[in-house]
C-alpha cells in the first residue's frame, strides 16, 4: 500500500510539473521575424528591413540581436556551419504583441556583388540571432535566414535550414 501512495504522489508531481510547464510555455514571450523587405537593391546599397515582433503573452526582457549579411557562390539549400558575428545590439524590452524594425545596410565588401546578385550567379542571405529572457528567467533564443530568392521582384525568403526559436 506505501509503495502505490507512493507512486500516485510521484505521478501526482510529475502531472503538476507537467502543467506548469505548459503554463509557461502558453504565456511566455516568443520572439521571432514578423516580416522582412529588401528596401534598397541598387549598386553601392543594399538595404534589408526587418520587422520584429513578440507575438507571446508576456514581455521580452533584456533583447540582444546579432546578424551577418553575406553573398554566396551558389545557392545553399542545406545546413552550413555558421558563424555570427560576436557582437551583440541591444534591442527593446517588447511587451506582449510588441514590435520594432530594425534596418540593416550591407557593408560595402557585399555591396560590390550587386551585378552578380542581380543577374544570379552569386546569392545574397542574412542570417542573425535574437536572444532575449522570458518573464521566468529562461534565456530564449530565436535564430533566422532569409535570402533573395528573385533579384527582380525583390523577393525574400526564408532559407530551408537555420530557424528555429526555443
Amino acid at each position: 500500500m506505501a509503495k502505490a501512495s507512493e507512486k500516485s504522489a510521484t505521478t501526482a508531481a510529475g502531472s503538476v510539473t507537467a502543467s506548469q510547464q505548459s503554463f509557461r510555455d502558453d504565456q511566455r514571450a516568443w520572439v521571432g521575424l514578423e516580416n522582412f523587405s529588401l528596401t534598397s537593391f541598387e549598386q553601392g546599397k543594399i538595404v534589408i528591413t526587418v520587422n520584429v515582433i513578440n507575438s507571446g503573452k508576456t514581455p521580452a526582457q533584456d533583447l540582444f540581436s546579432t546578424n551577418k549579411m553575406t553573398v554566396l557562390p551558389v545557392r545553399v539549400s542545406a545546413a552550413e556551419p555558421v558563424m555570427l558575428p560576436i557582437e551583440w545590439a541591444p534591442g527593446p524590452a517588447l511587451p506582449p504583441q510588441g514590435r520594432y524594425q530594425v534596418t540593416l545596410s550591407a557593408p560595402g565588401g557585399i555591396s560590390i556583388h550587386y551585378q552578380n546578385i542581380k543577374d544570379g550567379s552569386k546569392f545574397l542571405y542574412l542570417l542573425g540571432e535574437l536572444k532575449y529572457d522570458d518573464v521566468y528567467g529562461q534565456g530564449r533564443s530565436t535564430k533566422f535566414c532569409v535570402t533573395l530568392t528573385d533579384p527582380e521582384t525583390k523577393q525574400l525568403s526564408f532559407c530551408n535550414f537555420f530557424n528555429g526559436m526555443n
